[in-house]
C-alpha cells in the first residue's frame, strides 16, 4: 500500500515538472538559435523567435534582453523600453542582467529619446540601493541641473565632491549651481578648487566672473593677465574683452583702451554679430572721454554710430561735442537743396562710388537719372530723395529704362529705405544694386557735404 502511494506521488510530481522542464528547454534552444541568427545578421528571424519565446515564457530574461537590444539597433526605443520594463516586472534577473543593469539601461534609453524625467526616476531607484554610485550620481546631477532642479543637482554634486574631491568637473558644476543661486562666495570656493586642479580656460573665466561679482576685480585682472602672458597673447577674444571691462571698473582707462584696440581688430564675424564690437566701441569711446581725449572718443563714437545709430545714447554723446551732425540732419539738408545743387551732389556721389559720368538728367525736384561707366559697364543710375519706403515698382521702371538706354547695369540710390518686396526683387536680378539713406548719408559726409 505504501509502495503504491509513493509511486503515485512520484508519478504526479514528474507529470507536473516535466512540462515546465520541457518549456524551459525549448525556450533555451529557441534563444540559442535566435542568438545565432542575430550574430549572422538575420534580424527578422531572430526577432520572431525571441517574440515567440517571451510570449510563451514571459520571465525568460535573456530573450527579452536580446530583443530589446535588437529594438535599440532598429531605433525602436519604445519597444526596447517595454522589454526592459518586463524584465523588471517579472523580477527576471540573473548574474549578468541584474536589476542595476536593467534600470541603468532603461535610464540611458530614456535620456536618448529625450525623456530626462523618466531617466531621473530610474537613477533615483538605483541610488536607493547604491547611494555612492559615482556614474549614476553624475548623471542624476547633470539631468537635475539641466532641469533647473537646483536642490537635487546640489545634493548630487556635493556627494560627488565628497567621493572624488580631485575631480575638477564636479567642483565646477557645484560652482555653477551656487553661481546660479547668486551664492557667489560658495561658487568662488568651488571654482578656485576646480582651477587649482585643472587650469582650464572655461573655469578661469567663471572664476574671474565670480571674483568681479564679489568686488575682487584686481584678482580677476591678475588671472586674465596671467592667461595672456602664458599664451603669449594668443587668447580667445573673450579674455581681452573681460579684462578690458575689469580695467574699466578699476578706472584704469589707459589699460582698458589698449586691450580694446587689440580686441576690435581681432573680432570674428560671429562676435561682431553678437554685438561685441558695438559694446567694445562704446566702452572705448567712454574711456577716451574719461581720459580727456575727446577727438579719439569722437572718432570711435562715429564708427559706432554708423554701425548702429540707435545704440544706447551714441547720438546724444556725439551731439555733446557740438560739431556732429546726425544722418537725419544730413538727409534733411539734402532734401532741401535747390535742384541744381542737388544734381551737383548727385554727380559727386556717383564719382565717389567710382563711376565716370556720361550724362545726367533732372527729372523733377526729387529725381535725377544718370548714365555712367564703371569698369567698362554702362550703368543707369536713379537717384531719388524720397522719404517714403521704396517698393519694387520703381525698380521695375529702372529695369525697363536700362533696356531703353542699352545699359548693362542698374543702380537705385534713395534717401529712404527699401521695403521687403523691393529687396526680394533686387535679389532675383543680377544686374541691379541698391543704396539706401544710411549709405547716402555716409557718402555725403565723404564728399564733404557737411
Amino acid at each position: 500500500m505504501i509502495f503504491w502511494i509513493l509511486f503515485f506521488v512520484i508519478f504526479f510530481s514528474i507529470a507536473l515538472l516535466v512540462p515546465g522542464f520541457l518549456s524551459t528547454y525549448h525556450a533555451e534552444k529557441n534563444y540559442e538559435i535566435a542568438d545565432e541568427d542575430y550574430k549572422r545578421g538575420k534580424i527578422p528571424e531572430a526577432e520572431a523567435r525571441l517574440k515567440e519565446n517571451v510570449t510563451k515564457n514571459p520571465n525568460h530574461t535573456r530573450s527579452r534582453w536580446l530583443l530589446q537590444k535588437i529594438y535599440q539597433e532598429l531605433g525602436r526605443f519604445e519597444d526596447s523600453i517595454v522589454q526592459i520594463k518586463s524584465v523588471i516586472k517579472y523580477n527576471a534577473f540573473d548574474n549578468q542582467i541584474t536589476e542595476y543593469v536593467a534600470r541603468k539601461e532603461l535610464a540611458e534609453i530614456s535620456e536618448r529619446i529625450g525623456d530626462p524625467l523618466a531617466a531621473l526616476e530610474q537613477y533615483e531607484y538605483i541610488l536607493k540601493k547604491f547611494p555612492d554610485d559615482i556614474e549614476v550620481l553624475s548623471r542624476r546631477g547633470e539631468i537635475a541641473f539641466n532641469q533647473d532642479d537646483k536642490k537635487r543637482a546640489m545634493d548630487s554634486y556635493k556627494r560627488l565632491v565628497e567621493l572624488d574631491p580631485d575631480n575638477y568637473r564636479y567642483q565646477e558644476m557645484l560652482g555653477d549651481i551656487f553661481f546660479g543661486m547668486r551664492q557667489y562666495n560658495e561658487a568662488l570656493e568651488c571654482y578656485d578648487r576646480a582651477y587649482i586642479a585643472n587650469h582650464v580656460l572655461e573655469i578661469a573665466l567663471k572664476l574671474c566672473d565670480t571674483l568681479v561679482n564679489v568686488n575682487r576685480v584686481q584678482d580677476a585682472v591678475n588671472i586674465y593677465e596671467e592667461l595672456i602672458t602664458q599664451n603669449q597673447g594668443n587668447v580667445p577674444n573673450v579674455v581681452r574683452y573681460n579684462l578690458s571691462l575689469s580695467y574699466y571698473k578699476l578706472e584704469n582707462y589707459t589699460a582698458c583702451v589698449n586691450q580694446l584696440l587689440i580686441l576690435i581688430d581681432r573680432l570674428t564675424v560671429e562676435e561682431v554679430n553678437q554685438g561685441i564690437e558695438k559694446d567694445a566701441l562704446y566702452i572705448l569711446s567712454d574711456s577716451y572721454i574719461k581720459m580727456g581725449k575727446n577727438e579719439d572718443a569722437k572718432r570711435f563714437l562715429k564708427k559706432l554710430y554708423h554701425i548702429d545709430r540707435e545704440y544706447k545714447d551714441v547720438a546724444k554723446k556725439l551731439k555733446s561735442f557740438g560739431d556732429f551732425v546726425t544722418d537725419e540732419e544730413i538727409l534733411l539738408k539734402f532734401y532741401n537743396l535747390y535742384i541744381y545743387e542737388y544734381e551737383n551732389y548727385c554727380r559727386k556721389i556717383i564719382e565717389r562710388l567710382g563711376y565716370t559720368l556720361r550724362v545726367s538728367n533732372i527729372i523733377d525736384d526729387s529725381a535725377v537719372n544718370i548714365v555712367a561707366d564703371k569698369k567698362d559697364v554702362k550703368t543707369l543710375i536713379f537717384i531719388r530723395r524720397w522719404k517714403n519706403e521704396v517698393g519694387q515698382l520703381p525698380l521695375k521702371d529702372l529695369h525697363i529704362m536700362m533696356v531703353d538706354y542699352k545699359c548693362d547695369g542698374g543702380l537705385f540710390i534713395c534717401t529712404s529705405k527699401f521695403n521687403r518686396s523691393a529687396i526680394e526683387y533686387q535679389k532675383h536680378t543680377k544686374d541691379m544694386s541698391l543704396i539706401d539713406g544710411e549709405r547716402v548719408a555716409e557718402l555725403l559726409r565723404e564728399v564733404e557735404f557737411i
